[in-house]
């Protein structure tokens, strides 16, 4: 009998977040929501129909805080971890909208951030993952979008976020790095 042994499985961590404060950044993002197609468009090659986000320069969103700072590190402090964000943005995506793969291994502020993570404020559509061991049995892990859950996983697993063309509404998300210790 063949025995299989994980020995460097990959963690995805996932949190519930309230969704009342979900709801309130939602609300939060869609008032600030030309500003950010103004940095979009300026700083990003798909058009603002398809895609919008601030990455480069991320427009300051007062509830994302204080779900970070009321209940993030308060999750991880209870699970005996400390985490600290350094960066986060926003992005907007319409049915065409994609984002190629990437990984988020060097901090945008913080190099050293080693985690990364995605808030949902929508239902619609999933991030895919990819093994780095092109010898895993799972190579691509499909994580669907579901509103008010947060998840983080290592800032070097590659990523990507497909179009949805059946769909006609828009995904939300807020992304950042952090530091997990």
């Amino acid at each position: 009998m063949i025995e299989a042994l994980d020995i460097f499985p990959t963690t995805i961590m996932q949190l519930s977040i309230d969704p009342q404060a979900c709801i309130n950044l939602l609300e939060e993002i869609k008032s600030k929501k030309d500003m950010m197609r103004i940095v979009s468009s300026a700083t990003q090659e798909q058009k603002t129909e398809n895609y919008i986000t601030d990455y480069v320069s991320p427009v300051k969103l007062e509830w994302f805080e204080k779900i970070w700072d009321q209940g993030v590190t308060k999750e991880f402090r209870e699970n005996g971890k400390e985490i600290s964000l350094d960066t986060y943005w926003s992005a907007i995506y319409s049915a065409d909208g994609i984002h190629r793969k990437h990984t988020h291994s060097v901090g945008y502020l913080d190099p050293s951030a080693n985690y990364s993570g995605i808030l949902y404020l929508s239902n619609f559509g999933h991030t895919s993952f990819f093994s780095p061991n092109h010898t895993a049995l799972v190579t691509q892990y499909d994580h669907a979008s579901i509103f008010s859950k947060m998840i983080f996983f290592p800032s070097t697993l590659l990523h990507e976020v497909k179009a949805r063309a059946q769909d006609g509404n828009q995904r939300y998300v807020v992304s950042f790095n952090a530091v997990v210790v």
